[in-house]
């Protein structure tokens, strides 16, 4: 399969590699949640295949340490396919934890959850769970750290946006899982330096994941829903608001486009008794009914591409959420 051909401005095709973007892991994580519901022997192959191809290629493909297109992204594969599946990846999954370890250079990397510590610190996070090694648990103590100075040191780049990919959303959603694991007293007050950066024009505002409403909205439902209280109700039900009148009508993808949105209101639905979310998801459905069956990837020109969060592995997993949302992980909230 095609990977990445979103190379503007001199477009080309080139295979399909061990990311998150575009890559086989994509591909895994949708099979294995079509395989769990259909129990097609055939769609069991397609998963055997991928997955052959993908551990051929470990020692030779994979370069960084970032989440989304490192070997941060084949641990949370990995994670997500033990929790779908309950198949054990545990020599797998250690052996890129250490190589992460080995390779990180903490000084040098953004904050971001995309390509920066915060990725990092989540897919440690997913990994502690599986394995409970005291090695990762000092890690994630020491990768947390490094966030919390640099928040309370106002060391951010300039220009952070609101969004869960590349922006404080997802910097507060590391935070947060570190200190549902931790209980440091810290997190909670670099939370609330970055909450109070975040504002919102209900007029101008990117919907998307990666930037915008989507990722921030789902960042605050995952706050109430370990956290309070309350508190954050009322910045829910206006992120809510935005987006149940906004469809994107040139990208359905996970990263931006109209399945970020999707994700929000499925978790909105799981909880909340409210009929938003049924009245954004029809409101889509009617759309797409009328372009004759055709999903819009992430990428320009109607070029389709079949990874995880730009193609349609991303598509057709919401989808999949849409029909079976407690049976599968929130892959944009990195659940696993």
């Amino acid at each position: 399969l095609p990977g990445n051909v979103n190379i503007f401005p001199n477009w080309g095709i080139d295979r399909q590699e061990l990311d998150l973007y575009f890559g086989l892991p994509g591909n895994a994580i949708f099979f294995a949640a079509y395989y769990k519901i259909t129990n097609d022997s055939k769609v069991l192959n397609y998963l055997h295949l991928i997955m052959n191809t993908i551990r051929n290629r470990l020692d030779k493909s994979v370069e960084g340490v970032s989440l989304f297109s490192g070997k941060m992204s084949l641990i949370y594969m990995f994670s997500v396919l033990s929790l779908i599946l309950g198949w054990d990846f545990n020599d797998e999954i250690e052996k890129l934890c250490n190589e992460v370890i080995d390779e990180i250079e903490p000084e040098n990397m953004e904050l971001d959850l995309a390509d920066g510590l915060s990725g990092v610190l989540l897919g440690f996070i997913s990994s502690y769970s599986i394995l409970e090694k005291p090695t990762y648990y000092e890690f994630i103590e020491k990768i947390t750290k490094v966030i919390i100075h640099r928040v309370k040191s106002n060391l951010l780049k300039d220009k952070v946006d609101m969004g869960m990919a590349h922006g404080y959303a997802g910097i507060i959603l590391a935070l947060s899982k570190a200190y549902l694991l931790r209980k440091n007293k810290e997190c909670v007050d670099a939370i609330q330096i970055l909450e109070a950066n975040i504002k919102v024009d209900e007029y101008n505002s990117d919907i998307s994941w990666c930037h915008g409403i989507a990722g921030l909205g789902l960042m605050y439902l995952f706050l109430e829903h370990n956290f309070d209280n309350g508190k954050y109700h009322e910045k829910i039900e206006r992120c809510a608001k935005i987006l149940k009148n906004k469809v994107w009508n040139t990208s359905d993808c996970l990263c931006h486009g109209n399945m970020g949105t999707v994700d929000f209101f499925i978790q909105y639905s799981k909880l909340k008794s409210d009929k938003k979310a049924f009245e954004y998801l029809k409101h889509f459905l009617c759309i797409y009914q009328t372009r004759n069956g055709k999903w819009y990837c992430g990428c320009k020109q109607d070029v389709v591409v079949y990874g995880l969060m730009l193609g349609l592995s991303g598509i057709g997993y919401e989808l999949l959420r849409t029909l079976f949302p407690c049976d599968f992980p929130d892959v944009l909230i990195l659940e696993s």
